[in-house]
């Protein structure tokens, strides 16, 4: 049963839909087009006017502006179905939690290992690394993710104003 559609007939109309929708409950594939919420637009829509990665918690605290009744627990579940349907990225950068980004497309990432912030770097994506890893080991590679780490330009700015360089 893991790729079988089960149809869930939510009450309403006589038709044993709601607004004329039927709720697709999928098990093991994520193609399926998910009804639309407004409460989903607004998430995506706040996502995708930062350029910040932000975390759950941060995309809730925005939501919650202008929907003071969303939960933090509908904010995750959008959040995974806009990532199951390839509409936005979730970054694992830290093993406790992690960050969101509303642009899709394959893009490497830079992450600040003295403040967390992460950024998108603007450079093309190394697109033979994939084959070149597959005939040295011959691992089935789907893709790949590289994030660069180190110290953003604020904060080395900011270090260099606390600790000045001295030359030896």
């Amino acid at each position: 049963m893991s790729n079988d559609i089960r149809w869930a007939k939510k009450g309403g109309l006589g038709d044993g839909c709601v607004s004329g929708v039927y709720f697709a409950e999928v098990h093991g594939c994520h193609n399926m087009n998910h009804r639309r919420s407004k409460q989903r637009e607004t998430i995506l829509r706040i996502l995708r006017s930062t350029k910040s990665h932000p975390t759950a918690e941060w995309i809730y605290d925005q939501t919650r502006m202008e929907m003071p009744s969303i939960s933090l627990g509908t904010v995750y579940r959008n959040l995974k179905l806009l990532k199951d349907s390839g509409e936005i990225l979730q970054l694992d950068i830290t093993p406790s939690f992690s960050r969101y980004d509303g642009n899709p497309e394959n893009h490497y990432h830079f992450r600040c290992e003295a403040c967390d912030r992460v950024y998108d770097v603007d450079m093309p994506i190394i697109s033979n690394i994939d084959d070149e890893v597959t005939q040295s080991t011959g691992f089935r590679v789907s893709h790949h993710i590289l994030e660069f780490r180190g110290i953003c330009q604020d904060c080395a700015q900011a270090k260099q104003v606390v600790e000045p360089c001295h030359p030896s």
